[in-house]
């Protein structure tokens, strides 16, 4: 049986190789995102000031505003990988059509955003009273009493988005590119395997 939309997808991908697309949905998603959540922050910290206020919300907006580009880094670092991995594999893959599909496919992870942002509108302002309760949308890291630098490093670096992103990532290498079942699920695990330890490197230099 025929997937329609995985064929679109691909048809879309082999005729415009789009880039700048996904990562517009990707701003768009964070910004919202960013301008949704600012109340809470603004609730949450009240009581530190208006200075520590102030500080989180720049830093969110410029998180916000620099997403796309940050999501871009990271495609085309897991493409370059990718792409020399699949020499080994016996498979060619244009480098300019993997890095639209992991621009394509880091659209998953605006799910997070979305999903921090449902948090705090269920709780509401009022629920959301010191920083431990804002944190509580961004992570499980805020279960966690006292985290250590490692479990900080495990909790931030991989959750079900980060899967859902290697399965994405899988079918599109097999929709785009007729990659054989075998050579896919090497190259989604790799490209996995190398955004957790990215994620990671980042997280450690700012500790």
């Amino acid at each position: 049986m025929n997937n329609r939309p995985a064929e679109r997808l691909a048809s879309v991908i082999d005729r415009r190789t789009p880039v700048i697309e996904p990562l517009v949905v990707i701003a768009i998603a964070s910004l919202i995102t960013t301008w949704m959540i600012q109340p809470y922050v603004a609730h949450a910290l009240a009581q530190q000031g208006g200075a520590a206020q102030s500080a989180a919300q720049a830093a969110l907006w410029f998180s916000g505003v620099l997403s796309p580009l940050a999501a871009f880094g990271k495609a085309l670092a897991a493409a370059l990988v990718c792409w020399a991995c699949s020499v080994f594999l016996g498979e060619r893959l244009p480098l300019i059509k993997l890095v639209s599909v992991f621009c394509v496919a880091e659209v998953v992870f605006s799910l997070r955003d979305l999903t921090m942002m449902a948090v705090l509108l269920a709780r509401g302002v009022d629920g959301v009273r010191t920083a431990a309760d804002l944190m509580v949308a961004f992570g499980m890291n805020a279960f966690v009493h006292r985290p250590s630098p490692l479990q900080r490093i495990g909790f931030e670096t991989w959750d079900l988005i980060s899967v859902v992103w290697a399965a994405t990532v899988f079918a599109m290498l097999r929709v785009v590119f007729k990659a054989n079942r075998r050579s896919a699920a090497a190259l989604a695990i790799v490209a996995l395997v190398f955004r957790v330890l990215f994620s990671a490197a980042a997280l450690l230099y700012s500790l």
